[in-house]
């Protein structure tokens, strides 16, 4: 979501300034979906990390190829629209990347974001930040189901793009930490 969400998205860094480890990072590629799970914790409060998410005319602050932030209309009361372009270059494969999502904070402080199709060139997705607070850290998992509608050349292919993502993911990570305190 927030992300990614998706995205979704900058340069090779290691966690190594983070307070604390990376416990989980995976990226998958099956049948032209990418499947997305990080889990990590932070040293700062629970509400600051949900008023980061929830700032999303900010959301550059947390990835970088973010270009192009709009706050739609709702579909409804409980629901957030973002849209968000970003530039997205790996090797010599470049694309912008339209992300519309309506984003929902469930009731246990969760949030859901589901793409819009229709106003996205992302055929489907959804992303889940989930928090849990552990001692005086916060727990973050993040998960995410993304198919592109875009043409990915193969000599980049997946791996190239999964490896990418990782970097991308660890930077947001990173960031939401920093930004979060």
């Amino acid at each position: 979501m927030i992300r990614i969400i998706l995205l979704l998205g900058f340069v090779c860094t290691s966690f190594g300034t983070m307070s604390e480890e990376l416990e989980e990072l995976k990226v998958d590629y099956k049948k032209g979906t990418f499947f997305v799970t990080m889990v990590f914790t932070v040293s700062t409060s629970i509400e600051h990390v949900r008023s980061v998410l929830a700032d999303y005319k900010n959301l550059s602050d947390l990835d970088p190829s973010i270009i192009e932030i709009q706050i739609l209309e709702p579909p409804d009361e409980k629901t957030s629209r973002v849209k968000t372009l970003l530039d997205y270059c790996v090797l010599f494969f470049c694309k912008r990347v339209v992300r519309t999502e309506d984003v929902i904070e469930v009731e246990n402080g969760d949030f859901v974001a589901k793409i819009v199709p229709e106003l996205s060139n992302i055929k489907s997705g959804v992303s889940i930040w989930s928090f849990e607070t552990k001692e005086e850290k916060i727990k973050i998992s993040f998960s995410s189901r993304i198919e592109p509608a875009f043409w990915i050349p193969p000599l980049i292919g997946p791996p190239v793009l999964k490896a990418d993502l990782e970097r991308h993911l660890r930077l947001t990570a990173r960031k939401l930490e920093e930004l979060a305190k």
